[in-house]
């Protein structure tokens, strides 16, 4: 049974200088490492994640894809600025036209929660539960925290969703793979105090991510022609691109000027702005690695 993803949408907020921003003005090596590392702006809404999502699920279904919908998988870490998070998800499904669609609420893996909705949702499917997903995944920053640990990269608000179907789409995705690696002793450490132990320890987490996935699916890095990630500064892309054994310069960093890391919603704000420039092709591969704080996942997939 193949997986297919299509219909991409975001909602990001609007656009700043990430030198207006009070915890990276000073000192200035933090901006300048920003700036050397590909940042110029970030993404900053004053609206709860949760219409964020909503926004984009409108923007991903039309009323004939609406009624096709039979599960929603909602991915969020936005736990801050509300008590109501039961309630927000309903005020979602309402707010995208599904108020009678099973929801189920999944996290706790930071910005690789998309490869935690993408396995969800995948089980549904073949296990029968569902025939078409709608994939959500947003989250918004809080005040004075936008700085990543090691200044990697700059956090901003956004929301992603997307169709999962088992039904062969005209254009979109085909999910070939999807592995994860966790390290859990990672609480331990922080990127700011033990920066050099982090970037070893998100290396050994690719690596073995990317093994696992290369394994499963047959594929080796040669097969990819391009490699999807998060939205971080330049030497951490190449990390990954080098953990993974891809050349970098098949990274797609199309959007991280624009938009800096809109959390677990980088990977299919990459796809869809790929489409939309007209960079990927039928029978491209494409090499997804998404990040958590200690976590990290790779997706294969196929353009159609």
């Amino acid at each position: 049974m193949g997986i297919f993803l299509t219909q991409i949408g975001f909602t990001v907020g609007e656009a700043a200088p990430i030198a207006s921003l009070p915890e990276i003005a000073q000192p200035t090596e933090v901006l300048d490492r920003l700036t050397r590392g590909g940042l110029t702006n970030f993404r900053q809404s004053d609206l709860p994640a949760w219409q964020l999502a909503a926004d984009s699920a409108r923007l991903t279904l039309d009323s004939s894809a609406t009624a096709a919908v039979d599960l929603v998988v909602y991915a969020t870490d936005s736990f801050w600025g509300s008590d109501e998070h039961e309630l927000d998800a309903a005020r979602f499904l309402q707010a995208a036209g599904l108020e009678r669609t099973p929801l189920i609420g999944v996290g706790l893996a930071g910005c690789a929660n998309f490869a935690v909705a993408m396995r969800t949702a995948e089980a549904c499917l073949r296990g029968g539960d569902a025939t078409t997903a709608l994939i959500a995944t947003t989250d918004v920053c809080p005040p004075g925290q936008r700085l990543l640990g090691g200044g990697i990269g700059v956090l901003s608000d956004g929301s992603a969703t997307c169709v999962a179907t088992t039904r062969r789409p005209e254009q979109g995705l085909q999910l070939l793979g999807t592995t994860m690696a966790v390290e859990a002793g990672l609480h331990a450490l922080t990127p700011d105090s033990d920066p050099m132990a982090m970037a070893m320890a998100t290396a050994r987490g690719v690596h073995r991510a990317a093994t696992a996935l290369y394994e499963k699916t047959g594929l080796r890095p040669e097969d990819f022609s391009y490699l999807v990630t998060n939205n971080y500064i330049e030497s951490s892309l190449k990390i990954f691109a080098n953990t993974a054994g891809l050349p970098f310069d098949r990274t797609y960093r199309g959007t991280v000027a624009g938009y800096g890391h809109c959390f677990a919603a980088d990977a299919l704000i990459n796809f869809a702005t790929m489409a939309s420039e007209r960079i990927l092709e039928p029978g491209d591969r494409v090499l997804a690695i998404v990040a958590g704080y200690n976590s990290w996942a790779c997706m294969a997939f196929s353009i159609i």
